[in-house]
């Protein structure tokens, strides 16, 4: 944990983008991610905590992956090599997400059956209930693929919502 001063370290404070006070930021790797949550003690442990944890888990079967759907209104998942590029971008994004399942397979078997056309499916219980990333393979394009695709196009206005 660190505290800095923008008022005196401007040049840190245009870096990261610190438009009002308090900004809260964590870094994994170089790479800076906002928290917005509450500002209790708890709250931000918890966060913490989501945050350091493994934010995929592997599922080894169709079946996993239906439980995951039929649970959750998306669940993000990776079709790839463990050791790959694409995974370590991947990984990067679901500690970057919020509200989302994010999984992942190896499983060249499991790709098949769901017949996924690229290396990340989005599933989702709405609109036409599945995605299929196919942009150039950047933390940000995979990020903004998330983020478009996982709120229905008309959706009730609620606290979550907003």
């Amino acid at each position: 944990m660190g505290k800095l001063d923008a008022t005196v370290h401007k040049k840190y404070s245009e870096k990261y983008g610190v438009s009002g006070f308090p900004t809260l930021k964590f870094f994994i790797n170089g790479d800076a991610i906002e928290y917005g949550g509450g500002r209790t003690e708890s709250e931000i442990i918890n966060w913490l905590r989501k945050k350091t944890q493994p934010s995929t888990t592997e599922v080894s079967s169709a079946d996993e992956v239906e439980k995951l759907r039929a649970d959750n209104d998306v669940v993000v998942v990776f079709f790839g090599e463990k050791d790959s590029a694409d995974f370590e971008t991947y990984s990067k994004v679901t500690k970057a997400v919020e509200d989302v399942i994010f999984v992942h397979s190896f499983s060249a078997d499991l790709k098949s059956h769901f017949e996924a056309t690229s290396s990340v499916v989005l599933f989702k219980n709405f609109d036409e209930k599945r995605n299929n990333f196919d942009g150039e393979f950047t933390s940000d394009n995979v990020k903004s693929f998330v983020e478009t695709n996982m709120y229905p196009t008309v959706m009730e206005f609620t606290q979550k919502a907003a």
